[in-house]
């Protein structure tokens, strides 16, 4: 599987195609959990590295910095207070 994931990181015809693998990764192979071992995150960084230096990809930046390295901290807080909001609209709605 890892091996698939480079080559889709490889790949230069599409831009798509690094957004998918860069899902897959986000959803399945987030670097923070021991999914996948030390040697096989070092190679799939290696291979996703490179895109960093494309040009006009802007979403495809915002979804390696989401699997490299997270939610920023705004992110999850601004999330979890428009959820907190919502329960706290529909208890009031509720009365």
């Amino acid at each position: 599987m890892i091996n698939a994931l480079i080559e889709c990181l490889e790949d230069t015809s599409n831009e798509l195609i690094h957004r998918g693998a860069l899902d897959f990764l986000i959803t399945h192979m987030k670097l923070s959990e021991n999914i996948i071992s030390e040697a096989e995150k070092v190679k799939l960084l290696y291979y996703a590295l490179p895109l960093l230096t494309k040009k006009n990809n802007d979403i495809t930046l915002r979804k390696f910095y989401l699997w490299a390295i997270g939610p920023s901290i705004e992110e999850s807080v601004v999330g979890f207070e428009h959820k907190d909001n919502k329960s706290s609209e529909y208890k009031e709605d509720m009365k």
